[in-house]
């Protein structure tokens, strides 16, 4: 929601990246990757990732599992927890 009410705006959206979800939940065995609630989610938030100015990460892993999701690497701003 906040990306596209970005774009509407004509604002800069900048994320605070603390927690990947819903990666996290499936890993804890709260529903699975495959299920096609969790994929539509999974693409809906990493195409605002993309859509970011810049996306805040609090650690390297981090910053990498957002390239690996295809937000471009001057997009990934890593910083110390």
């Amino acid at each position: 929601v906040a990306a596209l009410l970005a774009q509407l705006k004509g604002a800069q959206l900048i994320h605070w990246v603390q927690d990947i979800y819903p990666e996290t939940a499936t890993r804890l065995g709260y529903g699975s990757p495959t299920h096609p609630a969790i994929r539509l989610v999974t693409k809906l938030r990493d195409w605002a990732w993309r859509q970011a100015s810049a996306n805040v990460v609090i650690g390297d892993r981090m910053g990498e599992f957002l390239r690996e999701r295809t937000v471009p690497a001057r997009q990934v701003c890593v910083i110390p927890n």
